[in-house]
């Protein structure tokens, strides 16, 4: 049914037992601002499936089975900002499967089983993604390409994966960054340089891991650190020069 809500209007169609979506699926509701298609059994998005949706701006998918992308699935919602595909069973993010969503702010992929990011699979939503959650998912290491060009994200959400490694370059781009989740995972050590450009970071949970030691220049350049969360890790010594530059740590 459609309804007003805080979209102008409201495509809900959520925890009923679709299983399939055609092409153009939605063709002619060009007025829609918000879909739910959560909590259904969804396995495939095919190629042109909102077409014609040209004002959508949040679409949820959550709470499918969904395992396959067609490269086009989200093909003409270029005024999309909010897009939920938690709970699902991807296991591989694609070169540019989000290509078309320029407008898009907000990505969560929360609870799916991703292991692999190809180099080019943010391609076309680096201009304005500000919100990126990979929480729970499978990813073992964190290649200097995944986050490349990222340059607008506030939020990056990493915790209970399986990361053991991440490349000293991952966390380059990443200059607007303000917080970092990589609790619960399986680092041992880290870079020194992995947060050497993240000057505008106020939160970092690295709580959770199996951490040894860190290196006195780890937080050298985060002066606007805030919050940091080392809980639950296997520390036996603290260098006397680690916090030295955070000074606005609470």
């Amino acid at each position: 049914f459609l309804a007003l809500s805080l979209y102008r209007t409201l495509l809900s169609l959520d925890h009923q037992k679709i299983e399939e979506l055609e092409e153009r699926s939605f063709w002619g509701l060009h007025q829609l601002s918000a879909i739910n298609l959560g909590s259904n059994f969804l396995r495939k998005l095919k190629n042109n499936t909102f077409i014609g949706l040209e004002r959508l701006e949040k679409l949820e998918l959550d709470s499918n089975k969904i395992n396959n992308l067609e490269f086009l699935a989200f093909n003409g919602l270029r005024r999309l900002e909010f897009l939920k595909l938690s709970n699902n069973k991807l296991s591989i993010l694609n070169n540019n499967i989000f290509q078309n969503l320029n407008s898009l702010i907000d990505l969560n992929l929360e609870d799916n089983v991703i292991k692999l990011i190809e180099i080019n699979a943010f391609s076309g939503i680096e201009s304005n993604l500000k919100t990126l959650n990979l929480e729970k998912n499978k990813i073992e290491f964190i290649k200097s390409s995944y986050f490349a060009r990222l340059n607008r994200l506030y939020i990056l959400n990493l915790k209970r994966n399986q990361i053991s490694s991440i490349d000293e370059n991952s966390f380059r781009s990443l200059i607007s960054l303000q917080e970092l989740n990589l609790g619960d995972n399986c680092l041992v050590k880290l870079n020194r340089r992995l947060f050497q450009n993240l000057t505008e970071l106020n939160t970092l949970f690295l709580d959770e891991n199996e951490l040894l030691q860190l290196s006195p220049q780890l937080f050298e350049r985060l002066t606007k650190l805030r919050k940091l969360y080392l809980s639950n890790n296997k520390l036996s010594e603290l260098s006397n020069q680690l916090f030295k530059n955070l000074r606005s740590l609470r």
